[in-house]
């Protein structure tokens, strides 16, 4: 199976038996499923964390390619819409976005931009598309949103977490190592916090 494009992560703790590195518990399918496990049960649901819609479709156009659309997998579509001040939006946005405050109570003191949330559906649809011309059933691809009123890497642990999901798919920006310095890595923060999931994280 190939798996070019994915990283496999390691476990940041040592083992202190002669100082050899640690069991892996980030797994790619380069390597195959973690010992007494089968890729199947790994595979179950995945959340699948969309950004630009470039980097998103390589993450999509991934999936597709090493899973078999025979299989029984599940996929929520997320993303995190960054925040806007109230007062920066029209009244109409206003009382649109306090209207969906009551149906997710989790976007709740939170506004955002339309065009930003226009975009989103974009990336959405275009994800979904690629998933149903692959194989795969519509009725098994979902979609979330949240807001990032807290770190990106914090809202896709949640998230996961909140919707049962086995497996956190995500691209990795390039970005210099000084910039990765400053800004930090999503997709490393992913790797460091979600040590109960397995994390796919496919190169942009």
């Amino acid at each position: 199976m190939d798996a070019k494009g994915l990283r496999p992560f390691q476990d940041d703790r040592q083992a202190v038996n002669g100082g050899r590195q640690g069991a892996v518990r980030h797994w790619s399918p380069k390597y195959g499923p973690a010992p007494g496990e089968s890729l199947g049960n790994l595979m179950n649901r995945f959340l699948i964390a969309l950004d630009a819609i470039q980097e998103s479709s390589k993450s999509i156009r991934y999936l597709t390619g090493v899973l078999n659309a025979a299989g029984q997998y599940e996929f929520v579509l997320f993303h995190a819409l960054p925040t806007a001040s109230p007062n920066l939006l029209t009244h109409e946005e206003v009382r649109r976005i306090e209207g969906l405050h009551k149906l997710k109570p989790h976007l709740s003191g939170y506004f955002w931009k339309n065009e930003d949330e226009q975009q989103m559906a974009r990336t959405f649809e275009t994800a979904r598309q690629m998933l149903v011309e692959a194989g795969f059933s519509p009725a098994n691809v979902s979609t979330y949103f949240d807001v990032q009123s807290v770190e990106v890497s914090q809202l896709i642990i949640q998230a996961a977490r909140k919707l049962r999901c086995s497996t956190i798919v995500l691209g990795r920006r390039r970005l210099s190592r000084m910039k990765e310095l400053l800004l930090g890595s999503t997709s490393v923060s992913v790797t460091r916090l979600g040590r109960d999931f397995t994390v796919w994280v496919v190169d942009a």
